[in-house]
């Protein structure tokens, strides 16, 4: 049999012999249950706020799953739970470290999308300052790069790209997904030229020719 009725601040909360909870004026108190034989017993604070209501704090927070290696790009939902379940306020703080993110919240669990490789840490955090944390690894999904030079003239014997003296174009670059076949566009790529006194090439890939000889490009 529980005995229901014990309150830290008697000025604040009283509790009836039936757990019903008085409030009296603004302040936190700790209402505790407690088994008849005195060998169990369970408390939660309870704050009464400027208007006399009652708010019920958070006892814990936990994150519903931890994951280890996540792929660059990959959206993944990490959930929260909040003790006790009549908490009455609910609100969490979100904040994620360690590269290039989105953030999406949702009902009851964050959408996260890491871009960077690298580690990462996300930490939950209710207002009374308690807080839960994961820690994942992100890795690259992207296995190689090509250079479209379907604008560019082949010599027939060769196959080498002929340019000409003054030529200007541009070099588009798309990386290949390592699982997908589909190819997506990324645009941190830097281009280089091995003679830019031959061929000079700018941060978009747009590149000019400059005299008759052989040279490299690369992104």
């Amino acid at each position: 049999m529980v005995s229901l009725g014990k309150s830290s601040n008697t000025s604040v909360a009283t509790v009836s012999s039936k757990g019903l909870i008085k409030a009296k004026k603004d302040g936190i108190v700790s209402i505790t249950a407690t088994s008849e034989d005195g060998e169990y017993s369970k408390s939660a604070l309870v704050t009464v706020n400027y208007n006399g209501g009652l708010v019920i704090e958070p006892q814990s927070i936990k994150i519903d799953e931890h994951l280890d290696t996540i792929q660059s790009g990959e959206t993944i939902m990490i959930g929260y739970k909040i003790s006790p379940l009549d908490t009455t306020d609910k609100d969490v703080t979100v904040k994620i470290y360690g590269g290039d993110s989105k953030t999406s919240k949702r009902d009851g669990y964050y959408e996260f999308t890491c871009y960077d490789e690298g580690r990462y840490t996300v930490i939950f955090t209710t207002d009374n300052k308690l807080s839960d944390s994961t820690t994942f690894e992100v890795k690259s999904n992207l296995k190689g790069i090509e250079i479209e030079t379907e604008t560019l003239e082949r010599d027939p014997e060769s196959q080498r790209f002929v340019l000409y003296h003054g030529q200007t174009g541009q070099l588009d670059h798309i990386f290949e997904k390592a699982k997908l076949t589909s190819k997506i566009l990324v645009d941190d790529v830097d281009w280089d030229s091995s003679d830019s006194k031959l061929l000079s090439v700018n941060d978009d890939g747009e590149f000019t020719a400059k005299k008759t000889r052989r040279c490299y490009y690369k992104g």
